[in-house]
């Protein structure tokens, strides 16, 4: 099924790469996130996230929740609207305004019954109240599986946090209309170079990756998608040889009825038309009856 959120095609990530550490997809500083908002020419939107686990306190025994804090646009970002209230505003990833918080729909089940008159309420965040303003959508998924935040609250940078060493964020980015992933490489490739020079502090060994957001779902688990995908065309092309040999052996048994239309006026176009017949309708009920099992199978 496809990604819950708007046109997923254009979505991308933005990944710091650590040669030297033999890291791929590493994350990324806020300071490199603002200058890359400020000067890139292929984006209409950048946002960013990171997690950690928390504890969350009142309305019942304490327990820890996976609190993901992201930036004001980071849902409009992605074409999310919450199921019930609002979500950030502009401005609410500033210090001082990011004491509001949205549920996951797991955790607005689990922990507050499904209680519709939530809004308005407290969350104790590591001892911290937060507004619950908002509760997103139950198909909602970051990662495409069970395993998702279970609260957002509003990124705030501090000073200290503007540290170009302070990785940490995953950023995500949306495609402007028209722009493809190749001339967004090369653009983010110009503004990483720019950057080492203004900032000669920097770590001059890194480098930037990007990939579209489905990529970075998929990549773990495409190697052995790729493996199954041979192992079953491998026995797909057994099934066919087989299937070729029954109908080998069925001619062979056909030849005196062949042998008899020839003598009774059959031209040799009308036996072979008459034998692509046969053939094409069998390869139909398999196809259908194929396409029949897939969909099942996909849905299961």
């Amino acid at each position: 099924p496809s990604l819950p959120y708007s046109d997923p095609g254009r979505l991308v990530v933005v990944w710091s790469t650590f040669p030297a550490l033999n890291i791929q997809r590493g994350t990324d500083s806020p300071a490199e996130l603002l200058d890359w908002r400020d000067m890139n020419h292929v984006f209409s939107q950048m946002a960013a996230w990171r997690s950690l686990y928390t504890t969350t306190t009142g309305d019942g025994e304490p327990q820890q929740v996976w609190e993901a804090l992201a930036t004001a646009n980071f849902f409009p970002l992605l074409g999310v609207k919450p199921m019930l209230g609002r979500g950030f505003l502009s401005g609410e990833d500033q210090l001082g305004h990011e004491k509001v918080a949205m549920l996951s729909y797991r955790l607005w089940q689990q922990r507050f019954h499904g209680d519709r008159r939530i809004l308005g309420r407290s969350i104790i965040l590591n001892y911290q109240p937060y507004e619950i303003i908002g509760v997103l959508p139950a198909n909602f998924s970051l990662f495409g599986t069970h395993v998702d935040p279970d609260v957002w609250v509003p990124l705030a940078f501090t000073r200290a946090q503007l540290d170009r060493r302070n990785y940490g964020l995953i950023v995500f980015a949306r495609l402007k209309p028209g722009v493809g992933i190749a001339q967004a490489r090369a653009d983010m490739a110009i503004i990483d170079s720019s950057l080492k020079k203004r900032y000669p502090d920097m770590d001059q060994k890194t480098g930037l990756m990007l990939e579209t957001f489905e990529t970075t779902m998929t990549h773990k688990v495409r190697p052995a998608m790729v493996i199954f995908l041979w192992a079953v065309g491998f026995v797909l092309l057994i099934a066919c040889a087989n299937v070729a040999n029954l109908m080998l052996a069925r001619a062979a048994s056909r030849e005196r009825e062949m042998a008899l239309r020839t003598a009774l006026g059959a031209r040799p176009t009308r036996v072979i038309r008459q034998l692509l017949t046969e053939s094409v309708l069998l390869a139909a009920i398999g196809g259908a009856f194929g396409l029949i099992v897939a969909y099942g199978g996909i849905r299961l």
